[in-house]
Formats: C-alpha cells, structure tokens, sequence
C-alpha cells in the first residue's frame, strides 16, 4: 500500500501537465472552456463562434506525500530531468487526501444564435483520489507497522470510510442554454450540458471499517477489514458506458437597456452588451458510469495479517485483487462509478476599464456508500485584465480550504497557457503538487455578414461615439 501511493504521486505527476483552469474560468473569451463549470458561459459572452483545436490540462495535490523544497524544485526536477529522489511523508493530525485530474480537450465548439447558445465538447479524463486517511493509518500505510508497534506494544488502530478511487473516461458533451429573461438593466439564462460517457478503466477500493492490533510481534499483528474493492479494464476501447449532465443559472446587471436584447444581431449592433456584474449558480458532472467488461467487484468481511496486506493487496493500477487474500466476500461482475459531482458559485465584477474581480466557491459532493472521485473543495478570488487580443488573470486560492496557491493565466489572441499553482516550480515550498494547462483555440467575435445592408451607416456612427465612452462608468438602474 506504500507503494500504490508514492507511485499515485509519482505516475501522475510525471504524466500531468489544471484542475478547471481557474486562471481563466471567469474569462468572457473562453466558452469552450469554461461552459464545463457552468453550461449558461457559452451565452452572451464575446465571441459569436468559438472553436477549440486542442489543449492539455492537469491538477496534481495531496497533504500525504511530498518532496522537500530544499531537494527539489520543477525546473530542476522535471524539466531539467534531475528526476524524483528523497520522497517523504507528512504526518500529522489531519485527515489525508491526495487528487488528480487530467483531462485531453480535442475538438470543440460553441456558438450563439440571438438568446440561444449551442457547444459540443470531445475530453478525455483521468481521476484519481485517496481520502479520509486517519493520521495513523496514513503512518501505517506509508512507514509501515514496525513505526508503531515501535512505539508500544498492543497499538490499536481503527479506521473508517477511507477511499482509493480511479476512472478514466471519454466524453463527449452537448450543451444548450437560453437567456429567457432580459428587460432593462437585467439578464438571466439557464443551462444545460448532456454527456455520453465512455468507460476506460475503472477501480475502487473502500474501507467502511478497519480495526488493527498491533502485538510488537511482526507476526502476531493482524487486521480486520470490511469495504469493498472493484476494478475494470477495457475489452477493446471501452469497458462501460455512462450519462452525466451540468445545470447552471446566470444572472447579470447590465450597462446597457437589454429589453430588445438579441447578441451578434443588428438589433444591437452586432455587439454583445456588456454587463456591470455577474452571478453565476451550478451542479457539474452529476452522472455514472457501469463498468461490466472484465469488471469484478468485492464485497468483503477478511481477517489478514498486516505483512499480507501490506505485500500482496493492489488493485489494478491500484492492481488485480488477490482472492485468497480475503474471507466472506460477494463478487458481482459489474459495479457503478459516480462521477466528481460539484456544485459551483461564481461572481464577476467590471470596473469598466477592462479590468475585472472575481470569486469562486466549489465544493465536491460524495455519496459515501459508493465508488467515486469526490472533487476537492476551492475557494478563490482573481483579478484579470481582458482585451479581445490579450488577456491576463491573476488568482489566490485554497483548495480543500487549507494552504495558499498563487496562479496566473495568460492568453495572447487564440492561444492560452497558465497554472494554479506558480510557486511549485521554483522550489519555494515543499513540494506536494502542481498543475499546468494550455489550449489552442480560434474564435470570431463578431457574426460574419452582420451590419450589413440598410442602417448600418447609423449603427456605424453610434458604435463610434459608444466607443468614445467605453471607459466611462455608465448609470446602471438598481
């Protein structure tokens, strides 16, 4: 079990390049981004098409495993390929947990057509977690039990509801949204994102009760264990299949009389209206996925011996479940997965002269008596300066409500490159994570053909004298 997680660390992070890329989760020029955190992002923003080419995003944190700063940094490590050495385990009173969160974005795009807006989304995922470690079960798993048996002898040690959990997925995703309300300063819109989910590889391991009595004699030692443990491998591309859907809700405050508001039409100007601020509401990735090709679960009530367990118990990439090592088990030949199930408050503010605050809150919903990734909890605050050719967001956040992450996004016209997590590469701080992300991407901010034909010398000479004012703070109605 020490193994399975320096290699959850060290597999991951050497494979990741962020969880959400909240750097740029507020940005009005991302849609085919950002409709993953809210549905209702790809309506009355600014671009009238958006298309995605590629990009590459992943989130690496834990509070169980970790390099010291003084040993080793990003650049010197990974990049300088000095490679991984001298890793430790923090201990402590607080419960473990360890998350990661890769995903590949291809082809994707999003467009509006006066209040409706449309997107299709292709991903690949990649999740995994370990939760809800007690601190002497962390220390047992990682330093083994001669670290306590050391200490006294007949060392008990309990545990309970501690999760080990990995998925990795395709999705492909239709989103539609409507502003169904608009009338003088105030806009709202709903969201809905429907997803197909195609199962690659899936694996579980739950301890719903753990008790262990440790004699001071290797041999005498001994665990009781009750949970369940569960994995999946593909038979060709696919070992299950799936549904998940995103709902979300945005209301804004306007600058602008929004009455007769259609985006991208004559009616105003080919222009979207821009808004004072914003308060977005959402439920993300509320779905499963069944596993039944070459699908196992168990079901188990075992007695093993520590040095067993310790030795022999792994679960496929966590490992293939060892049969003679467990006692009074059930075995089914399918099992369900929960996706990261989230619900998600975001607020924008315009100061009126490109610059922009923002907030978000996040928190990971988990039902405790299934097999899951549970998303971490965030809590952040960013600035950022748009422009329809650049953009740059600056962000502080706490993730699991506990530590400080400084990020920064940059985009210079179609391509965007950024981290949550900046200080991790340069050695000033212990090293227990990191993310990088960026994306390729081609968008029009205006509907070709639009303004066109008669009156459009008018709207011509009033978007000109709009644009005298652009950054001039305008009455907004209360």
């Amino acid at each position: 079990m020490k193994k399975l997680l320096t290699i959850f660390f060290l597999f991951y992070f050497s494979s990741s390049f962020s969880q959400d890329e909240a750097t740029i989760a507020h940005s009005n020029y991302a849609p085919t981004k950002t409709f993953y955190l809210n549905p209702t992002n790809t309506l009355d923003n600014k671009v009238w098409l958006d298309i995605h080419v590629v990009g590459v995003g992943a989130f690496v944190q834990n509070n169980l495993v970790y390099f010291p700063k003084e040993d080793f940094s990003f650049i010197k490590n990974v990049i300088g390929g000095a490679g991984f050495s001298n890793i430790q385990y923090k201990l402590g009173n607080t419960k473990k947990y360890g998350f990661v969160d890769i995903d590949i974005q291809l082809l994707s795009g999003s467009f509006q057509y006066k209040k409706h807006a449309f997107a299709l989304g292709i991903k690949a995922r990649g999740l995994m977690d370990f939760r809800n470690i007690s601190t002497e079960f962390g220390q047992l798993l990682t330093v083994g039990p001669e670290s306590i048996s050391g200490e006294s002898e007949g060392v008990s040690v309990e545990a309970n509801k501690m999760f080990i959990n990995q998925i990795v997925f395709a999705e492909f995703a239709f989103s539609y949204s409507n502003l169904f309300y608009h009338r003088d300063h105030k806009s709202m819109g709903l969201g809905i994102t429907g997803k197909y989910l195609m199962g690659i590889l899936g694996a579980g391991f739950k301890i719903d009760k753990a008790e262990i009595e440790i004699q001071g004699v290797p041999e005498t030692d001994f665990i009781n264990l009750s949970g369940s443990a569960a994995y999946a491998t593909p038979e060709g591309i696919s070992a299950g299949k799936g549904v998940a859907v995103d709902l979300g809700f945005v209301y804004k405050k306007t600058l602008d009389n929004v009455s007769h508001y259609e985006p991208f039409f004559n009616i105003n100007s080919c222009l979207p209206y821009d808004y004072k601020y914003k308060f977005s509401a959402s439920l993300i990735d509320l779905g499963f996925i069944q596993f039944n090709a070459a699908a196992k679960r168990y079901d188990f009530e075992s007695n093993l011996s520590v040095e067993s367990f310790e030795d022999n118990f792994a679960i496929n990439g966590i490992g293939d479940v060892s049969d003679d090592l467990l006692t009074s088990v059930s075995e089914t030949n399918k099992f369900n997965m929960y996706t990261p199930v989230a619900i998600n408050l975001m607020v924008d503010y315009n100061f009126e002269n490109y610059f922009y605050a923002s907030g978000q809150l996040m928190s990971g919903i988990f039902r405790q008596y299934s097999f899951g990734v549970k998303r971490p909890a965030i809590a952040a605050i960013s600035g950022r300066y748009q422009r329809k050719w650049f953009e740059a967001s600056a962000k502080v956040s706490a993730y699991e409500y506990s530590g400080l992450r400084l990020g920064l996004g940059l985009r210079f016209a179609y391509f965007t490159i950024g981290s949550d997590n900046l200080l991790s590469y340069f050695g000033v701080q212990d090293f227990k994570g990191t993310d990088l992300y960026f994306n390729l991407r081609y968008f029009l901010s205006k509907k070709p053909g639009c303004g066109k034909g008669r009156g459009n010398r008018r709207r011509k000479k009033r978007n000109r004298r709009n644009s005298k004012n652009r950054n001039t703070t305008k009455c907004v109605k209360n």
